[in-house]
Order: structure tokens, then C-alpha cells, then sequence
């Protein structure tokens, strides 16, 4: 034993005198010039005029290992040409340039562009979208990516008078399913959402609470379980748990009355392919379990690095059945 701790002695004043004699060694990596632009276009399924904005900058290097605390670095790039060709037309964007509230803010001043055409852009879908930056040194950076489709929702049970449970539940099942056409590699994020408003002294106060997919047991609690992201074209919610979103807006209120449902509504939001590989080259894999450790940050941008992607907020709403509204002693909105 006592030999074993005199060679492990002896590894580490050789490991230690190793690193202590390298001249060349440094704890920071070869340092490599990189552009970044960084572009997120957000649409609805109203299809409003777009008024895009550009982060453009560039990384930096600095001495020693710390980084500074003054104000020696502007990450933003200046006086670039920034157009973006959407359709057959080109719109070329308009510098900005925040001055710094802070002088020992070093990534100050803040310089994005934003389109010129007032109120933005006119667009369509599946329309194609092609960014370009053209920099002071005469350097270009790129990337492309094309506006989404509007979903198109389907349902495992239509509901003629407004959102029930109190359907044939051995005929339909235990869950209410909401599709859509899932395309290959994007990204989902679905809410599904209760509005409702009380009445009190003469005012009304509007609420509304997220339903969850159903509850999980755990000990002696039903804990909600809400859903987060998914490539699935689909989603199920238990009218179990509908029923106790529903029942609960009024827990220990007995004047069920003051209570009006003005309805639901279901949220998707679609990452396209770029967007959605971005995030999940930063948020890991698409599990809670596993941690990237090898996976660089994805980038669709030539010329440089960075992201240019788009997301589509899709939306449907309903009516709540009244018969089922009363079941709780509420009214139905509208």
C-alpha cells in the first residue's frame, strides 16, 4: 500500500511538471474570425406584413484567459448591405444603432437592421425567403430557408354544440386526438387553452388556464403533464383531465354562477427544418434524458455562422357545449 502511494506521488509531480514546463500550453482554443447573422421570422395564420429585424456581429478575441471589463469589444458589425429577397422582390434593410446606457457594457453599442417597407413585407405561403449580408470587407454571408404552410387540423371526434365530455366515451375513447399534417424533421409546440371570466361587484375578470395532455400519478398526487415539443403530426388530451381543468377554475367557490366558459382555443407552433435544428443542436436530443456532448450548434448561414429560420403560430378555437357548462353550474360565454 505504501508503495502504490509513493508511484501515485510520484505521476502526479510528473503530470504536474509536464504542464508547469509547456511553454505552449493555453487553456483558450486557436481563435477562428467568424461572421454571425442570426434572423428568427415569426408568422401567424393571418399572414400580417412581416417587419423582419437582422442581429449581425462578429466574434472577438482578447489577451489573457479573463475576459475584459471595460469596453473595448463591439461585436456588431456596421455599415453592412442587408437585403432580403422574398418572391420575386428585394427589400434592402435600414441600420440601427443603440448607444450604450452603460459604458462598462462591452457588447455595446447593440446594431441590428430592420426592413425599410412600412408596415413590412408582403408574403405568402411556402413563399422562399433568401437573406444576404454583404460586409464592410466585401465579405458575404447567407442563408435561405422559405415560409411555412398553415396547419391544417383534424380531429378523432368532432364536437357539434362545443367542447364536451360527456360523449359515448366506450365508443370514442378515453382521449380527444388533434392532428395535422407533421412535416418531416420540424418541430411542434402545442397548447391547449381554457378562457374564462368571473364575475364580481359588478366587474368581469378574464383568466384562462393552460388543459394538460392528462395526469401522472405520483404518492398520493395527480401531478399535470404538459406537452413541450414533438415531430409527431398529432397530440392527445383525456377528458379526465379536461373535466378537472374545468371543475377546479372554481375550487372552493360555491357560486358557480359568476363563472362563464368563453371557450377554448389550441395552440401549434411549427419550427421549419433550420429552426428546428437549431434548437435541437442546443437543447440536446429530443428526449429529457440525453445531453449532447459532440454535436456542434447547427448553422444554415454560408459565409458564416449563425441561423435563419421561420415558425408558424397556428391556432383553432371552440365553443364549450352548454349542457356541459351547466353540469358545473356555469354559463356559456358568448
Amino acid at each position: 500500500m505504501k508503495l502504490r502511494t509513493h508511484i501515485w506521488s510520484l505521476f502526479v509531480v510528473i503530470l504536474l511538471g509536464y504542464f508547469g514546463c509547456e511553454d505552449n500550453f493555453s487553456p483558450k482554443s486557436e481563435f477562428e474570425n467568424k461572421n454571425i447573422i442570426y434572423c428568427i421570422i415569426n408568422v401567424d395564420q393571418r399572414l400580417l406584413p412581416l417587419a423582419p429585424i437582422v442581429i449581425l456581429s462578429k466574434n472577438y478575441n482578447y489577451e489573457g484567459t479573463q475576459p475584459p471589463t471595460e469596453n473595448h469589444y463591439t461585436p456588431g458589425i456596421i455599415n453592412a448591405i442587408v437585403s432580403l429577397k422574398y418572391g420575386n422582390k428585394i427589400d434592402t434593410f435600414k441600420q440601427f444603432i443603440d448607444l450604450a446606457p452603460d459604458s462598462n457594457n462591452q457588447f455595446f453599442p447593440n446594431v441590428y437592421y430592420k426592413c425599410r417597407k412600412s408596415p413590412g413585407l408582403d408574403i405568402t405561403q411556402k413563399m422562399e425567403l433568401e437573406l444576404t449580408a454583404v460586409l464592410p470587407d466585401s465579405n458575404m454571408i447567407a442563408g435561405k430557408t422559405r415560409i411555412l404552410e398553415i396547419l391544417a387540423f383534424d380531429f378523432s371526434y368532432y364536437f357539434v354544440h362545443g367542447i364536451t365530455t360527456l360523449i359515448d366515451q366506450w365508443r370514442w375513447g378515453k382521449t380527444w386526438k388533434i392532428m395535422w399534417g407533421a412535416n418531416d424533421g420540424n418541430l411542434y409546440f402545442p397548447r391547449f387553452i381554457l378562457f374564462y371570466h368571473k364575475s364580481k361587484e359588478g366587474r368581469d375578470y378574464d383568466y384562462s388556464v393552460e388543459i394538460p395532455m392528462r395526469y401522472v400519478k405520483s404518492g398520493n398526487n395527480n401531478i399535470p403533464l404538459f406537452p413541450t415539443y414533438t415531430r409527431d403530426g398529432f397530440i392527445e388530451y383525456s377528458y379526465a383531465s379536461i373535466d378537472s381543468v374545468v371543475k377546479n377554475i372554481s375550487l372552493g367557490d360555491s357560486v358557480k354562477s359568476d363563472y362563464t366558459i368563453d371557450g377554448f382555443s389550441i395552440y401549434v407552433v411549427e419550427y421549419d427544418k433550420h429552426l428546428s435544428n437549431f434548437y435541437s443542436s442546443t437543447n440536446g436530443y429530443m428526449d429529457f434524458y440525453s445531453i449532447r456532448l459532440d454535436e456542434t450548434t447547427y448553422t444554415n448561414i454560408s459565409g458564416g455562422i449563425g441561423i435563419f429560420g421561420t415558425s408558424m403560430f397556428n391556432s383553432i378555437s371552440f365553443e364549450i357545449d352548454r349542457n356541459y357548462a351547466a353540469s358545473f353550474g356555469y354559463k356559456k360565454g358568448g
